[in-house]
């Protein structure tokens, strides 16, 4: 061949032997490049958890500079999913809300299923796991709802943080356990990913902070300490809001969790539970009158007062010189004392029949005489007798 037909070959042999060069000078920065991309994932990481604790400190110490603590709505969520994507989406099926304040208690609820749509090829299995051991929400296609309602899900949320006299270009934070922050931002992005690509204007952002860190700082505003300093350190753990006095407590839940025996695991329960925790450990340093149902379970209210109720007639009733108790009938409350608000309440309590556990424990009396003498008395007193009249042992 000659050298000017050879020409154009050897042209492209230095094109690709220039090529490759670049491809490995790439090859040689990419897990440099890799790495700095991970430093730069955990600096922004941390840097937004910063701004997420000077935010709600700041919120609580201007609350306390206004005196408006006692009246300011905070706004909790929780979110219920079947499972965790490659992508680190997560399939939500059920989320609620609550709106409390300390001094009118929780003011109102939101609860809705949610339809992810069609469980991914390969993650059937986790999320019938997840589904079993906890929330027991039936997989699609027998899922609640359908995936078309995302849209209005979206709305009613929006609705009920903003409410009708707040301001609505910024929605209020949402507040929930650290572990379940990521879950909650992935399921209301995906339901505003349901408005459509054509509406970029309805979307909202939505703040979704620790509310560990809003119990810190609230407990710390009503004690009156200065949020450096760091309390005990069962205020700060997530543990602490897993109330288990609450977790069975009936009324709080949802009708499908409760008719399912899983009132622990219902988002309603959840959101609900926090704020009762929150308001009994803040309530009495600001000075502020519990209401049953509103800071505390109802249910919880009416077996307290039963049992103070029974308790005290026992009390009364019983009698230091006799073995027995003169205790009332249990369908008659009359002339206890009941510090029952509602007359409905009391009403309540007058019909339903006394529980077996509520009933006082009265110490039986033998019938009759032992008719035999014990085996230790006799080793004592072999020549014990019993008389017939009387039926008293006769010691030889």
């Amino acid at each position: 061949m000659k050298p000017e037909e050879r020409w154009a070959y050897e042209e492209q042999a230095r094109n690709k032997k220039k090529n490759l060069i670049h491809v490995e000078s790439k090859n040689q920065f990419g897990p440099r490049r890799r790495y700095c991309i991970r430093i730069e994932r955990v600096l922004n990481c941390a840097n937004r958890q910063t701004r997420m604790m000077q935010e709600i400190e700041e919120t609580v110490r201007s609350l306390k500079h206004q005196k408006s603590l006692k009246t300011h709505l905070f706004h909790l969520v929780h979110v219920n999913h079947y499972c965790k994507d490659s992508s680190g989406r997560y399939l939500g099926c059920e989320i609620a809300l609550a709106e409390f304040s300390f001094v009118d208690g929780v003011r109102k609820t939101f609860h809705s299923f949610i339809n992810p749509g069609e469980i991914p090829v390969g993650y059937a299995y986790l999320a019938t796991k997840r589904a079993t051991k906890t929330h027991v929400i039936p997989l699609p296609p027998d899922a609640f709802g359908s995936v078309s309602d995302q849209l209005e899900i979206l709305n009613k949320i929006r609705l009920f943080v903003i409410g009708e006299d707040r301001d609505k270009t910024k929605l209020p934070p949402l507040y929930t356990r650290p572990r379940d922050i990521n879950a909650v931002k992935s399921v209301l992005w995906q339901l505003n990913e349901s408005v459509g690509p054509h509406m970029n204007s309805w979307r909202d952002r939505f703040r979704v902070y620790s509310v560990c860190k809003l119990f810190h700082e609230l407990r710390n505003g009503t004690l009156g300490i200065p949020s450096e300093v760091i309390l005990q350190p069962n205020f700060l753990a997530e543990d602490e809001l897993i109330n288990d006095s609450l977790e069975f407590t009936e009324g709080i839940s949802c009708d499908f969790h409760e008719e399912a025996d899983a009132m622990r695991h219902c988002s309603l329960s959840y959101v609900q539970r926090w704020s009762f925790l929150i308001m009994k450990e803040c309530c009495g340093f600001l000075k502020i009158d519990t209401i049953p149902g509103k800071h505390s379970p109802l249910i919880t209210h009416l077996v307290n007062e039963a049992k103070a109720m029974y308790l005290g007639s026992w009390i009364r009733g019983w009698n230091p010189n006799s073995n027995r108790h003169d205790m009332p009938s249990s369908g008659s409350l009359s002339g206890q004392p009941l510090s029952l608000k509602k007359k409905g309440e009391a009403a309540l309590l007058q019909k339903q029949p006394t529980p077996q556990w509520l009933k006082p424990r009265v110490p039986l009396e033998p019938l009759r005489r032992p008719r035999a003498i014990s085996a230790a008395l006799k080793l004592l007193y072999p020549l014990a007798v019993i008389e017939e009249e009387s039926g008293d042992v006769i010691l030889h």
